[in-house]
């Protein structure tokens, strides 16, 4: 599909202040492109979505006609999801291109064996890799309509950065259907002289379930996703381990004592 080159850019901002919202209980998206001197490219999927093709452009400083090779990606699963952009010919002052691409799953959750108001909380973590004159990055987070920003890069290169994110303890309704989605985003512009490339991955890798007063629930409860993924269910904190053990081998004994004081 060809496309204006002003259509790119305002589709680019438009995902990256506004992700979209999704109607189905779950799913995947990804979309991947890029523009350059009339040559374009526009994939969307579900899993996948890949523009990767070889171009030829005509260099009228040099009066010579030269490669590039595009690659732009993206690959979403539930709980994983990964872009990665990439030209392999240098920016001049006639030729830059802009490329995009993003990922995102959204899910919806059952959690039981409370009553009440029970809390969630998101653990992510990831890598970013951008060498661009102007890159951008970000991680948004939607939890029944409360959008959260996870992590955010804008305009300055960086490599091999790895973030992670926390989310705040979020409020649900024990046996009500959470609705969650999780969206990356990554765009390249360079300017002449430069050579533009960037990778971007992020992984939930962890849920924590709190009752009320934002404590451990003592008791079992269930986790069911609509997918049927199998999400990271994140256990206590190794201290807070501890001290539930040291609690109740302090219990443990003061009941072994108080028997054996009361025998005959």
């Amino acid at each position: 599909m060809t496309f204006r080159l002003t259509t790119v850019i305002v589709a680019t901002l438009t995902f990256l202040c506004a992700p979209s919202v999704e109607a189905t209980p779950f799913g995947l998206a990804t979309t991947a492109q890029w523009a350059v001197n009339g040559l374009s490219c526009s994939a969307a999927g579900t899993s996948v979505a890949d523009c990767t093709q070889d171009v030829t452009f005509f260099d009228p400083q040099r009066q010579v006609a030269l490669n590039d090779h595009l690659i732009a990606t993206s690959t979403a699963g539930f709980g994983q999801l990964f872009t990665t952009l990439r030209s392999s010919q240098w920016s001049t002052g006639f030729y830059f291109p802009r490329m995009l691409g993003t990922a995102s799953f959204f899910d919806e959750f059952l959690v039981s064996g409370g009553t009440g108001t029970g809390y969630i909380q998101y653990l992510f973590a990831g890598t970013l890799n951008q060498n661009a004159e102007v890159p951008e990055a970000r991680l948004t987070l939607s939890h029944n309509g409360t959008t959260l920003t996870a992590f955010e890069s804008v305009a300055q290169s960086v490599f091999n950065q790895p973030f992670t994110y926390t989310s705040p303890l979020l409020p649900f309704d024990w046996g009500q259907v959470i609705q969650f989605s999780a969206a990356l985003s990554q765009q390249l512009l360079s300017s002449p002289g430069d050579f533009e490339s960037g990778s971007m991955s992020a992984s939930l890798i962890g849920i924590n379930v709190f009752g009320g007063g934002g404590q451990l629930p003592i008791g079992a409860f269930s986790f069911n996703a609509a997918s049927g993924a199998s999400y990271p269910l994140a256990t206590p904190e190794p201290a807070s381990a501890l001290l539930l053990a040291t609690a109740a081998g302090a219990l443990a004994a003061r009941r072994y004592r108080r028997r054996w004081l009361s025998r005959p």
